[in-house]
């Protein structure tokens, strides 16, 4: 059943799951063909079962190029960390970006940053809801997490879209598999607000974090 705004905004509260992670077991998951969200399902063992799209965690950035049928529309480096983004991506009927980020050549995290087009602030909202239930769907419930860092506008549902682009509420869900982590965000900040959905890889997360403390650690 889809989520629509009107059902799920009484759990944007500062008591429910505000400061919790929250906890869910993944359940297998076989789409139809004609399955929307099969740009986020494991595939078959005939394709090798790619962590996301058509891609595996470690591949090198020759190899993700080779999945993707577009040429990238951004390459850039940053703090030893590589970019790869492809623009014009299509989501649950809302335009994004899919970035690719690799460490020594070995995939290890990727995004899609949604790019719609609102007047209404609240329209982010309703995105939000509706991807959350498709990755709902395809990883098992999970428990949404409304942070509250400001209440001005806590009680003027109305207004609930302007306060996540004052920063005043953010929105998170999480999931977990044994190769990946999964985190669906909606936040933001001087009146811009910005909804992805990360994906992790499990065994590689290590790799990256080493890359940055270390950099830390030289800039003292």
């Amino acid at each position: 059943m889809k989520i629509t705004l009107s059902t799920v905004l009484a759990l944007i509260c500062p008591f429910v799951g505000i400061g919790q992670s929250p906890t869910t077991t993944p359940k297998p998951f076989t789409p139809p063909p004609s399955d929307p969200w099969s740009w986020v399902t494991m595939q078959s063992a005939a394709q090798k079962n790619p962590d996301l799209r058509k891609v595996k965690w470690a591949m090198t950035k020759a190899e993700v190029l080779a999945t993707e049928p577009a040429q990238p529309s951004g390459v850039r480096e940053d703090r030893g960390r590589l970019f790869l983004t492809f623009g014009d991506i299509k989501l649950v009927n809302l335009d994004a970006r899919l970035v690719y980020i690799f460490v020594k050549d070995k995939l290890l995290r990727a995004k899609y940053i949604f790019e719609p087009e609102h007047t209404n602030k609240n329209d982010f909202l309703e995105d939000y809801f509706n991807v959350d239930d498709g990755l709902n769907d395809k990883y098992g419930k999970a428990k949404m997490n409304a942070d509250w860092k400001n209440e001005l506008y806590l009680d003027d549902k109305s207004q609930w879209g302007f306060a996540i682009s004052l920063g005043h509420l953010a929105l998170k869900t999480r999931w977990e598999n044994p190769r990946t982590k999964i985190g669906h965000y909606l936040d933001g900040e001087n009146y811009q607000i910005t909804h992805q959905i990360e994906y992790v890889s499990v065994g590689l997360e290590a790799l990256e974090d080493s890359l940055l403390s270390s950099q830390s650690k030289d800039a003292l």
